[in-house]
């Protein structure tokens, strides 16, 4: 990445939700790399210590750890934690939901009740709650980004509560774009397709995930929604796999 790209993102505050893990984790590292000072926020403190200390062994402006288990944290929890930032930051440049939990895939008529609500909760009602609650920093930004990662779901049979979540957040996100055609903030859904993720290979046991594109080529077509010259509001990017050819013979 050239200096000048790394600019672009320099001085921005971009709260990324599932920074442990898969494209949470690669995003974290590639948005830190270009000068943003990333919130790390996820379930185990010990895979979001790692990625910190990954952005300062790299020189990168000092991220924030945030342990939050988003399947069980109160409502209240959300507040609190748009206080913390607000006190530390006084706004958010941009936000992206990466975290997810498939659950399982399963006909409706054997769908476990506990299942699905844990699928709901992390999928839907979490990413509600930290975006409601973390609105107002959104508009303290003089350009906001909030990106929802969803999924392309080539048949409709057995996404149950996943397959439910996702499209009823990409709804949300539509009708957050509608709301802000006249503001700084914009919203935008990213569907990355298959790649190799630990959600993939839980989803897709038996599919060869050298195969697929890595993280890191998924996160480097995320990452331009996020910048401050980027105005697209209120639609769909799905990584597209010509694309991603493209860039993985550039490497």
């Amino acid at each position: 990445m050239t200096n000048e790209h790394k600019k672009l993102q320099q001085d921005r505050v971009i709260l990324v939700a599932g920074a442990g893990d898969g494209l949470g984790r690669t995003l974290a590292l590639q948005l830190a790399n270009e000068g943003a000072t990333v919130l790390l926020l996820g379930k185990h403190k010990h895979k979001l210590n790692q990625v910190y200390d990954q952005i300062i062994s790299k020189g990168g402006a000092q991220p924030v750890s945030i342990p939050f288990d988003l399947e069980k944290q109160p409502e209240a929890a959300y507040g609190q934690l748009a206080t913390m930032i607000n006190e530390s930051f006084g706004r958010l440049d941009g936000f992206v939901y990466t975290a997810t939990w498939l659950g399982a895939l399963t006909p409706v008529r054997y769908y476990d009740p506990g299942v699905w609500h844990k699928s709901i909760q992390i999928n839907l009602h979490a990413p509600f709650y930290l975006v409601r609650s973390l609105y107002e920093l959104f508009m303290q930004s003089a350009a906001a980004r909030l990106v929802y990662v969803s999924h392309d779901f080539n048949q409709s049979a057995y996404w149950g509560a996943y397959g439910a979540a996702k499209m009823g957040m990409e709804n949300l996100f539509k009708s957050i774009a509608a709301e802000n055609q006249n503001t700084q903030l914009t919203a935008n859904i990213f569907r990355p397709g298959a790649m190799q993720t630990p959600t993939q290979s839980h989803g897709y046991p038996g599919l060869d995930q050298t195969l697929l594109p890595t993280a890191d080529v998924i996160a480097a077509q995320l990452l331009p929604l996020l910048l401050s010259t980027h105005t697209n509001n209120g639609h769909i990017i799905s990584a597209q796999a010509a694309e991603l050819k493209t860039v993985q013979n550039t490497h």
